[in-house]
């Protein structure tokens, strides 16, 4: 079921860093993120 709410992931957080086996342990490195979780979008409004 999608809601359709935004959402804004600022960091990904030590345990799916480590998942996915980045570098900085808390996602701090945008270009180590999966392709589908690197969209730069801010929410209407800002």
């Amino acid at each position: 079921m999608l809601a359709d709410v935004p959402v804004f992931v600022k960091q990904l957080g030590t345990h799916l860093a480590k998942q996915l086996k980045l570098q900085d342990r808390h996602g701090g490195n945008i270009d180590e993120w999966p392709a589908s979780l690197q969209i730069r979008e801010m929410p209407e409004g800002f």
